[in-house]
């Protein structure tokens, strides 16, 4: 009886801190955070600011409330504090939603043009 108990605990105690050791690599792969957008509301242009755990590239896309993808394009951001600048071109005040992707996460958040 024992022995049992040990065996199931010992591959308890092995399987939980491997599955510890995945979800630490996941999170510290290709994270970003600290998201901020300034100036918002803006007029003509805005910067979103975020820092990147690592060097990778990500995909920056802006739509509208529809879903309607009015704007992509792709970046290559460094270790630490990175910022896209977006202008507004010709497009009408509202709310629009932006979207930073990486290869792991994918974060959205709204900005308004006057």
């Amino acid at each position: 009886m024992m022995k049992k108990l040990l065996y199931i605990l010992l591959i308890t105690i092995t399987l939980s801190s491997f599955a510890q050791e995945g979800k630490k690599n996941v999170q510290i792969k290709h994270e970003i955070s600290s998201i901020s957008v300034y100036p918002n509301p803006f007029s003509d242009k805005t910067n979103i600011n975020f820092n990147s755990k690592t060097d990778t590239s990500i995909d920056f896309i802006v739509q509208d409330l529809l879903g309607n993808r009015i704007y992509s394009d792709k970046f290559i951001i460094v270790k630490g504090r990175n910022s896209i600048p977006f202008y507004r071109n010709k497009l009408t005040s509202g709310i629009y939603i932006y979207t930073l992707k990486t290869k792991n996460k994918v974060i959205s958040k709204r900005f308004v043009i006057k």
